[in-house]
């Protein structure tokens, strides 16, 4: 969800940067706590006004930067360019790279391109970890090819190779100027004090050929999206270089460079689909398959006709709620539920959730009918730990499911055993991403020293469309 939300707003204003080493996890962001954050819960809107956030003493450099940035910016009525991304998944170790074209019309246009760039195959990339500095190694694929288009009413993410097209309203009061007020409006400059009120900012280098500043969210509407990103700006034009994003669970790192940027163009839209007088805003879609919110149809032209709404009757997940939730949610369904005791929890916060469910996910069940839950029991006390002299250094194979996967790998790399990780089940809980759901071999199995335990790990909507982790 977090690379669709980025996806979506850089429509808005915001993809452009990183062309220095900076953003690639050498300079460590600085550590630092929102201040005057919203109510919990709160959510500021579009456009609204925000509550006066604690002043911090100003830095004269940085207020200047700002100042020149917007002022730059308020000149540009059109922009378009060339860029890059990178998706560095720090779960799975791989980076999905992706490369292509952008298109902005003031207010409120857009569209950006994105071709999945060609990878070799075992392509390693050495990068330095954003959160602390370690040294890793990414595995390269290439990521999937799409396009995103934003006429100021609606965003169409299209992907050409299935012919489907999912279509994003935006609401009346997001629309026009408005726009800028989305997640993302790091492509243009924002009127200083209002910079100050949306951001914690704080200028993190300054030469003559490079300015980095860091902006942590204020608002919570945006600290849902990103925990800080990290822009670059070129001195002389003002415009931005590059950014940095890191996901609010710091499991995933965006990168967005720009090698080439022209701001308002003289040339004309029309070689952009090599038709005379077609517009790169209101894309020729007959035949795609359009998808929107509660509908799912065949159409022959762009505009979405009404169409079957998803069916009722598919049986939710369950898997990672505690038990009574879980009881909770079936039951509203019009199920009945059957609980069974399954493996010992590995962790006490573990402990009577559900880790299977029968039938499974998505399946057509009749109102009335049971599913069937199976639940983690009481912790162990003599769980095995991989220490020395008990049964993991004897080569048996140490419990990990319910872990996280790097309090897993670290508990069986100190049993002497090899992982590999794999994509599993999505996660209904954020508190579940990531952890282990299933492990092969099963905990007890024999199994020398140096062998393989392939874990499956709870996945996000955006973990599911990637391919299976090496």
């Amino acid at each position: 969800m977090f690379r669709r939300l980025i996806a979506i707003t850089a429509l808005f204003g915001v993809t452009a940067f990183c062309a220095d080493s900076v953003l690639y996890g050498q300079t460590k962001p600085a550590p630092a706590k929102p201040a005057n954050p919203p109510a919990r819960g709160a959510v500021a809107p579009a456009g609204a006004a925000q509550p006066a956030a604690k002043v911090e003493k100003p830095d004269p450099a940085l207020e200047k930067i700002l100042q020149d940035w917007y002022a730059a910016s308020k000149n540009i009525k059109k922009l378009e360019g060339e860029h890059k991304r990178f998706v560095y998944d720090y779960t799975f170790l791989t980076v999905k790279q992706a490369q292509g074209e952008f298109y902005y019309e003031a207010p409120d246009k857009g569209r950006i391109d994105l071709d999945g760039t060609k990878v070799k195959d075992g392509t390693i990339v050495d990068k330095v970890s954003a959160i602390n500095g370690a040294g890793l190694k990414f595995s390269a694929e290439s990521d999937v090819p799409e396009r995103w288009i934003c006429d100021g009413k609606q965003v169409l993410q299209i992907f050409d190779a299935k012919k489907e097209v999912m279509q994003f309203s935006i609401p009346p009061e997001g629309q026009g100027e408005h726009i800028m007020d989305g997640p993302l409006p790091f492509l243009f400059g924002l009127p200083p004090e209002k910079a100050h009120q949306r951001y914690q900012m704080k200028l993190i280098k300054q030469t003559t050929s490079t300015i980095v500043m860091q902006a942590i969210p204020r608002w919570q509407q945006d600290a849902a999206n990103y925990k800080w990103a990290v822009i670059m700006l070129e001195p002389t034009s003002m415009m931005v270089q590059a950014v940095q994003l890191m996901d609010p669970a710091q499991t995933t790192e965006t990168v967005y460079t720009f090698p080439k940027i022209t701001k308002n163009p003289s040339r004309s839209w029309v070689r952009f689909l090599g038709v005379p007088g077609s517009d790169p805003f209101k894309p020729n879609l007959k035949g795609y398959k359009i998808i929107t919110a509660g509908r799912d149809e065949q159409v022959a032209g762009a505009k979405p006709q009404e169409g079957p709404k998803p069916a009722d009757d598919a049986l939710p997940s369950v898997v990672g709620l505690e038990h009574s939730k879980a009881k909770d949610v079936l039951e509203k369904k019009g199920y009945k539920v059957e609980f069974f005791k399954g493996d010992p929890a590995n962790t006490p916060q573990l402990q009577y959730h559900v880790y299977r469910q029968i039938p499974e996910a998505k399946k057509a069940l009749k109102k009335g009918e049971t599913v069937k839950l199976v639940v983690y029991t009481e912790p162990q006390v003599n769980l095995i730990e991989g220490k020395k002299g008990d049964a993991a250094t004897a080569g048996m194979v140490p419990k990990v499911t319910g872990l996280s996967h790097s309090q897993a790998k670290q508990k069986l790399e100190a049993a002497g055993y090899k992982v590999k990780m794999v994509r599993g089940d999505l996660a209904r809980t954020e508190d579940a991403l990531h952890t282990v759901q299933d492990q092969s071999p099963k905990a007890g199995t024999k199994l020398d020293p140096e062998g393989v335990v392939t874990l499956k790990l709870f996945i996000d909507d955006v973990d599911a469309k990637g391919s299976k982790a090496q």
